[in-house]
């Protein structure tokens, strides 16, 4: 994909390159005030361009942003008129990763960012650069680089293309980085408008002829305790460097950070010996003060019910609890109403002859009856076996009726039955009456 005409970019605009390659093959391409351009995931390839006016892209004064994520920048006998990147006042270049490979800008007064004064603002992180005869590196812009590696380099013969300066009058931090510079005819890092901070990084320049570290207009050079600086010519106002710069001449070796280094060029073998035995243990000391309890945390979440235990034993039986008050009686519920009358039952045996009675006091005599008819004569019955003559019972109360009454209420009744016989006998004083219903 190629780009033959300058574009201008008035608002926010992505472009994903999906691994493919942007050609740009004209320069003056503006990102306007107030809007951003975002490249990202493929390589832009500048080799070749020529710029007329300003830069290969231009960035408006006032909140013009150029984001490459991603981005491999390659250019090979490019001319960049200023720079390849021009950063207006308030305005930001953002490099987060990528592979940039550089080399041969043929004008004499480009390079790759250049701003006109220190509020452009220049961030590199994740980067890799290998820049090579591209004039200048940075001129003004403020510029922080993070986790990055940068190797500067020029031929110093003193023919067109050469390397001139390195960070040129830019505010500077470089943190987790590794930054080296050889063999350019002009300053290595000039100081003039912020200070430079250097954090847990390495930074080495050799045969840099102008000027390793420059620093200008009362500002400093901080290089903290992690971090390793080694050059081969001493900077211009030392005084003001907080922390160790290591010069060395060409070749020289020498021991910085615990390794050998043969001038500008660390070596990697460590300067000690085998470690001795370990010495004995120290004694204990004091123990120190109870800290501050710390405050509570936040509760965790309920965790998962557990699983249901196992029943227990039944336990002993309790003791029987004292018996209660009787309750109050109910009242009477209503009478039910009659039940159906159950079946005759079976006749029941006849019962054995009960004792003979006491006699009773004779009777009034009754009024005779009328004669009943004949009856029937029946058949004689089977003779009975003489009884067991009973014990006399005890005398009786009076009975309110005589045994002749009796006799007589049996003649009368004899009237209504049919098949009357009545058999009396006066030694048993017994009165035997059978009857046939009619």
């Amino acid at each position: 994909m190629a780009l033959e005409n300058a574009f201008n970019v008035n608002n926010d605009l992505t472009i994903d390159l999906n691994g493919k390659t942007l050609t740009v093959a004209a320069g003056d391409n503006q990102i306007g005030k107030n809007s951003a351009l975002t490249i990202k995931n493929g390589t832009v390839d500048i080799s070749g361009v020529v710029v007329a006016k300003h830069a290969v892209f231009v960035l408006a004064e006032s909140n013009a942003t150029l984001n490459l994520v991603n981005v491999n920048l390659i250019g090979e006998d490019y001319s960049s008129a200023y720079g390849i990147f021009y950063i207006g006042a308030n305005s930001e270049i953002n490099v987060d990763g990528g592979e940039w490979n550089l080399n041969g800008d043929l004008s004499t007064a480009g390079g790759v960012f250049k701003a006109d004064n220190a509020t452009a603002i220049l961030n590199i992180k994740n980067a890799t650069m290998q820049l090579h005869n591209v004039r200048r590196v940075v001129t003004h812009a403020e510029t922080t680089i993070v986790n990055s590696v940068i190797n500067i380099s020029g031929d110093a013969d003193g023919v067109d293309a050469e390397m001139e300066h390195g960070f040129n009058r830019s505010a500077l931090v470089i943190v987790d980085s590794t930054i080296t510079m050889k063999d350019m005819i002009g300053r290595g890092i000039t100081v003039e408008n912020g200070p430079v901070v250097i954090s847990n990084s390495t930074v080495t320049m050799s045969n840099v002829q102008e000027a390793t570290i420059d620093i200008r207009n009362g500002q400093a050079v901080v290089v903290d305790e992690a971090s390793s600086v080694v050059m081969d010519k001493a900077p211009t106002n030392s005084d003001s460097i907080n922390g160790d710069v290591v010069v060395v001449k060409e070749n020289q070796p020498h021991i910085t950070d615990g390794y050998w280094w043969i001038g500008t060029t660390n070596t990697g073998v460590l300067a000690q010996g085998p470690a001795g035995a370990d010495g004995a243990d120290g004694k204990d000391g004091v123990d120190g003060k109870d800290g501050v309890d710390g405050k509570d945390g936040v509760d965790g979440k309920d965790g998962v019910d557990g699983k249901d235990g196992v029943d227990g034993k039944d336990g002993v039986d309790g003791k029987d609890g004292v018996d209660g008050k009787d309750g109050v009686d109910g009242k009477d519920g209503v009478d039910g109403k009659d039940g159906v009358d159950g079946k005759d039952g079976v006749d029941g045996k006849d019962g054995a002859d009960g004792k003979n009675g006491v006699d009773g006091k004779d009777g009034v005599d009754g009024k005779n009856g009328v004669d009943g008819k004949d009856g029937v004569d029946g058949k004689d019955g089977v003779d009975g076996k003489n009884g067991v003559d009973g014990k006399n019972g005890v005398d009786g109360k009076d009975g309110g009726v005589a045994l002749s009454i009796v006799a007589i209420v049996v003649s009368v009744l004899s009237a209504a039955f049919i098949g009357l016989c009545t058999f009396c006998d006066p030694f048993k004083k017994k009165v035997t009456a059978i009857f046939k219903k009619n």
